[in-house]
C-alpha cells in the first residue's frame, strides 16, 4: 500500500461511483442511528460524560455559538417568546434577586474593573474626553462663560 501503485490503488477505489454508493450510508440509516444513539440510556450518560469535560464543552460551545445566535435573535422577533421573557424579567422573585446581585461585593468589584478598563482603552478614553470637554462647554454657556 505504501508503494506508488498501492497508492493509486487506493484512489481509484476511492473514486469510483460505485464504491462511494456503497461507502456512503442513507438517510435514514443515520437518522435512526443518530435517534437510538442519543436518545438511549446508554447514549445519555456518554453524552454527560462527555459535556462534564470542560475542553469539549468550550469547543462544542464555540462551534454552535453561530446558530444559537440565531435562533435567539430569530425567538426576539417572537412576540410570544417576548411575552414570556417580559414575565419572567418583571416577576418580583426576580427583581428581588437583580437588586441583591447589583448590591454584591462581586458586581461591584466587576462593575469597577470594566469601568477600568473602558476608561484605559485610547478609544474610549478619547470620546470621554470629549463628552467631557462639550459637557464643560455647555455649563460654561449656562454659567454666563464662567469656567
Amino acid at each position: 500500500l505504501k508503494t506508488d501503485d498501492g497508492k493509486k490503488a487506493i484512489q481509484d477505489v476511492l473514486n469510483d461511483d460505485k464504491m462511494n454508493q456503497t461507502l456512503a450510508m442513507d438517510e435514514k440509516t443515520v437518522k435512526d442511528t443518530v435517534e437510538k444513539t442519543l436518545t438511549s440510556k446508554k447514549g445519555t450518560e456518554f453524552w454527560k460524560t462527555v459535556f462534564e469535560d470542560p475542553k469539549f464543552a468550550s469547543s462544542f460551545a464555540k462551534t454552535m455559538q453561530n446558530e444559537h445566535e440565531a435562533v435567539l435573535k430569530k425567538l426576539m422577533k417572537d412576540p410570544d417568546y417576548q411575552k414570556m421573557l417580559m414575565g419572567v424579567l418583571q416577576d418580583p422573585e426576580m427583581t428581588k434577586k437583580y437588586g441583591e446581585l447589583v448590591r454584591s461585593r462581586e458586581f461591584r468589584t466587576h462593575l469597577k474593573e470594566v469601568i477600568t478598563e473602558t476608561l484605559s482603552s485610547p478609544l474610549y478614553r478619547k470620546q470621554f474626553e470629549d463628552e467631557l470637554k462639550k459637557a464643560a462647554a455647555e455649563t460654561a454657556k449656562e454659567g454666563g462663560g464662567e469656567k
